[in-house]
């Protein structure tokens, strides 16, 4: 971003009329405004950081505001927190490390608007605003505008949302397979979601080289249901009686922290169950053959096919249908996508997208699989769980 642009980004600031919205503290009149480094800015009350405001140009802009409560030794250096740390000079790096001890306000967009991103979010709990709105950003006078429409659209109870943010302790939560989970899709709807499985269970009962075994973090296996309500105390009856979309691999994260409020279990079924496929293959430098393997749920095929297959190679090439990637958060895009009568194959590397129905046919071709095969069929023939098999495995465990 050219200087002279830099200059008019460097401006903007949330307004003590804003920040409430954000779960931020306002500025006090006692408190010092000091510029550390061109586009970092701390408040000091005495000589203590109350706040920092820090901005970005690399890449794409962002702005950062957070609550701190940070004593310092005459503004020079910050003090440790315990008698074995050391003093730090005030640098932007030492000011952006530490955790801040209340909320964050984040925005982040490129000139091309393209990833925009406004969140405010509080790291010591693990909870976010769920911020709605059209976020498609492209330069700072836009921001100050969807600040003043998301501001005047708030719902009545929209500070209950801000309160639980800024004060909910820290919690570690236990989560067991079957539980079911409410989720904020915006600030005025809920949704609800399924765990139907864990997979550092469900490793056990899989080949060596089956592709769960390489999954990062601790992922869970949910599925969200086909609902969007106002009413967060709905009967469980009711969310039961929805669709069940596509299963989805997300980290534990969300769930062990509490971002998402546990409401009930629910005894599975074999309706509930659903796996994902993984499409993927192995070659030794020099190797005559490539290694191909298709596993859908634990069971796992394997063959061979000679390297000059081309047809083979361009479908394979990257492993583009691997599905190893774990979402760090709750994918509800998925969810709204569904809502907004979009496919339920929102993934474009699932294998039974729509677009790939030849591409899957030819997959079953190339393993010497049934064209109409299930995927009880399928574990049954391939050393797997059936859905029964599974439910049974949960009940005697």
């Amino acid at each position: 971003m050219p200087e002279a642009e830099q200059s008019e980004y460097l401006s903007f600031r949330l307004t003590n009329e804003h920040r409430p919205y954000f779960g931020l503290n306002q500025i006090e009149e006692d408190w010092e405004e000091v510029e550390i480094k061109r586009g970092t800015i701390v408040f000091y009350q005495g000589n203590t950081i109350r706040k920092v405001i820090h901005f970005d140009f690399f890449r794409t802009f962002t702005y950062k505001e957070f609550d701190t409560e940070l004593s310092t030794n005459a503004r020079q250096f910050i003090m440790p927190k315990t008698a074995r740390g050391k003093e730090k000079k005030i640098t932007p790096t030492n000011l952006l490390s530490p955790m801040p001890t209340g909320c964050t306000f984040y925005v982040s967009f490129t000139s091309g608007g393209y990833r925009s991103m406004v969140h405010a979010y509080n790291g010591r709990n693990n909870i976010s605003l769920p911020i709605d709105g059209d976020k498609n950003l492209s330069h700072i006078s836009e921001l100050e505008s969807w600040i003043r429409h998301y501001i005047n659209t708030c719902p009545a109870n929209y500070f209950d949302k801000v309160n639980k943010m800024r004060e909910m302790p820290h919690r570690t939560i236990k989560y067991k397979v079957g539980d079911v989970f409410r989720f904020e899709i915006d600030r005025e709807h809920y949704g609800f979601g399924l765990i139907i499985g864990e997979f550092k269970q469900l490793v056990k009962h899989v080949p060596k080289n089956h592709p769960w075994h390489i999954l990062m973090t601790v992922p869970l296996l949910i599925r969200m249901f086909e609902i969007k309500t106002k009413d967060q105390d709905i009967a469980l009856d009711d969310v039961y009686s929805h669709r069940l979309l596509r299963a989805d691999v997300m980290s534990d994260t969300e769930m062990i922290w509490g971002t998402h409020e546990i409401v009930g279990n629910k005894k599975l079924v074999e309706a509930d169950i659903e796996f994902p496929m993984h499409l993927e293959y192995t070659r030794d430098a020099g190797a005559e053959h490539a290694v191909y393997r298709f596993s859908w749920g634990c069971g796992m095929k394997e063959t061979r096919y000679a390297s000059e297959d081309i047809e083979l190679m361009d479908v394979m090439r990257g492993n583009r249908f691997s599905n190893r990637g774990v979402c760090t958060s709750l994918p509800k895009q998925h969810l709204i996508n569904v809502l907004q009568s979009q496919s339920l194959f929102i993934n474009k590397l699932d294998l039974r997208h729509p677009d790939h129905t030849i591409l899957f046919q030819k997959v079953l071709e190339w393993f010497g699989l049934a064209q109409d095969i299930e995927m009880d069929q399928f574990n049954r023939e391939n050393s797997g769980l059936t859905r029964e098999q599974y439910i049974n495995l949960l009940a005697q465990s």
